[in-house]
């Protein structure tokens, strides 16, 4: 799987970190908003090239890239040229948001790396030992649309978010919408012998590696400048690499790959978002016309990545982003308020709440979000018991309390935050919102359960975003404890020495730095490696044949069947079959079509709804 992990790793991070390079963001920030902004970009061309006729291909996307490489290095140029001409006129050219010195530089990279890869190897070894075979088939409902999703791109060289997935229904309209990136991307990727050893390769890249650097650039936005901003920055990802919610639940039992993409984005989005709004807080007067116009493009780049690798995933990010940017529009208008610009605060107040009521009702009212705010599950959850489970991983570990070492750390994370003043107090609102709209999913129907729609009114969906607020959190938290550990253990320590020993050595000395490793090594100890074993369970229910938890689809010898139908069956063959029983596998594994291309009953002709 390695040259394809490698290609894979290459095609989300290069194109984005680029564009965001060219238009002079560089560093962390550059990197972990790079995949939502390669999103953007494969998402945009492919509609693009749609519309122009072109086929799906690498020369059409590179032609793509130059136009946008233009665009960037233009922007980029005039971020520059607006700094020289603001510093000839007086005033200050140092940057400020987006282009912040801070930003630039990151505290111990070494130890941030390190973080990385440990984090990564923890994550990936349950992942493969529950996969078992990088071509193993992922038996979940949803698994089968999206690898034929793959496999019709591949056929018609249509990767357009608006009709890329129409050849898998029998009956719907031109333009039919569903997001195709996740889709299309794969379908170009090269190094992979079988669509499905490309899609496995998505939940490492995705879910290891997208997630934990963006998490690294969301807790430097977040940590850079502050007391042990290196600390915090690396437990942010060592602790955001324990939880089940995302990726493991996501990639695995539920099977949505789009979906898992665009959760995976969502810290390094939420860290340009808020990397552009620090400034205003601070008193940074970046709204110039460059600085403005180009700081909307790229986070509009970033936020539009979400939105087009998977809808809910797009509403997952409000929940993140919409309180901190809720915070810092009240601290600059109080500030402003407070200086005399009354006028002008009641204006932009104005502005930005019609701008938001307008955006909210187009949003809304729009025929697809409809369908899903009106989309029935049956659920009646008590509300304690999935805030509950939620907090403590238990969608995860069935143990009671099972991820508690990372959830006292939470706790405690929130605990600081609601005691003191903290820059990062909007934090805790992004995680009771998570919590309370998790739990209206879980819980009986009712009006405001309505809302939860927007991700189907599965509760395991919105609560794959917990942990994108709940890792920095749980950073603090852990800083806090082991603070407070160092000075109670140094206390007791005094206490007990004889007064003639009291001088005690520089190696004897309680620091934070053993303190704080003893402690994440105790964790990791409890929990088994963050429940290593569990993990490796998730995955092995959702691919081993007969261990598959919800029934298995296709066993071993009917899976050898479908890799035999290139020999055993002509090019244009037509395969009719159960498709809960393996037969819709026979176009992505083999290649050939299928009657039925997915389980659902959804958009099926008059042949197709006779034949089932």
């Amino acid at each position: 799987m390695l040259p394809g992990l490698v290609a894979l790793v290459a095609v989300l991070f290069v194109p984005g970190a680029v564009l965001a390079r060219l238009a002079g963001i560089r560093g962390l920030l550059g990197l972990a908003g790079g995949p939502a902004i390669s999103m953007a970009f494969f998402g945009v061309a492919g509609i693009g090239l749609d519309r122009l006729g072109v086929a799906w291909s690498w020369p059409g996307l590179i032609a793509c890239f130059a136009a946008a490489g233009v665009l960037a290095a233009s922007a980029g140029a005039w971020i520059r040229a607006d700094a020289r001409r603001r510093f000839r006129t007086g005033g200050t050219s140092r940057p400020a948001g987006l282009w912040a010195a801070t930003y630039i530089r990151t505290p111990a990279p070494g130890w941030l790396t390190l973080a990385i890869a440990g984090s990564a190897l923890v994550m990936a070894i349950p992942i493969a030992l529950g996969m078992e075979s990088p071509e193993a088939l992922l038996q979940q409902w949803d698994a089968v649309f999206h690898t034929n999703g793959i496999a019709a791109i591949r056929e018609t060289g249509n990767a357009s978010t608006l009709g890329a997935m129409q050849p898998l229904f029998g009956a719907v309209g031109d333009g039919y919408y569903y997001p195709a990136v996740w889709h299309g991307i794969l379908a170009l990727v090269p190094g992979f012998s079988t669509i499905a050893a490309s899609a496995n390769a998505s939940t490492f890249v995705f879910g290891i590696i997208v997630w934990l650097v963006g998490l690294a650039g969301l807790g430097h936005v977040l940590f850079v400048g502050r007391t042990q901003a290196a600390v915090k920055i690396a437990l942010t990802v060592i602790l955001g690499a324990s939880f089940g919610a995302f990726p493991f639940v996501i990639f695995s039992t539920l099977a949505q790959w789009p979906f898992g993409a665009g959760i995976a984005l969502i810290p390094g989005t939420t860290a340009l978002v808020a990397a552009a709004l620090r400034g205003i807080p601070q008193g940074i007067r970046f709204a110039t016309p460059a600085r403005l116009t180009v700081t909307l493009a790229v986070v509009g780049a970033a936020v539009a990545g979400v939105g087009l690798t998977h809808g809910s995933a797009f509403f997952s990010l409000l929940l993140v982003v919409v309180p901190f940017a809720i915070a810092a529009v009240v601290r600059a208008t109080a500030r402003r308020w407070a200086a005399g610009k009354r006028r002008r605060v009641v204006w932009f107040a104005g502005i930005l709440g019609g701008g938001g009521l307008v955006g909210a009702v187009i949003v809304l009212t729009h025929p697809t979000v409809q369908a899903m705010l009106h989309y029935e599950r049956d659920t009646n959850a008590f509300y304690p018991v999935t805030a509950y489970r939620l907090i403590f991983d238990l969608p995860l570990s069935p143990i009671i309390g099972g991820m508690w070492p990372v959830a006292l750390c939470v706790l405690a994370g929130v605990a600081v935050l609601l005691r003191r003043p903290d820059p990062s107090r909007w934090l805790v609102g992004a995680w009771a919102f998570v919590i309370a709209l998790t739990v209206l999913a879980a819980g009986p129907d009712m009006l405001l359960r309505t809302i939860t729609g927007l991700w189907y009114a599965q509760s395991s969906r919105v609560g794959a975003v917990y942990p994108v607020v709940a890792a920095p959190i749980a950073a603090l938290g852990f800083v806090a404890i082991a603070t407070w550990l160092v000075g109670a253990l140094s206390t007791l320590r005094a206490r007990r020495a004889e007064p003639s020993t009291h001088d005690v050595a520089p190696a004897g000395r309680v620091t934070f730095a053993n303190v704080s490793t003893g402690m994440i090594t105790a964790a990791l100890i409890v929990t088994a490696g963050w429940h290593i074993g569990l993990k490796a369970e998730v995955f092995s229910r959702s691919y081993v044949p007969g261990e598959i938890q919800w029934g298995t689809m296709a066993s071993a010898d009917e899976i050898a069947l479908l890799n035999r139908l290139p020999e055993t069956t002509p090019p244009d063959a037509l395969i009719l079959g159960d498709p809960a029983n393996g037969a819709a596998f026979a176009y992505s594994v083999a290649d050939r079509k299928v009657v039925f291309p997915h389980l659902g009953a959804s958009g099926m002709s008059g042949d197709q709804a006779l034949l089932r």
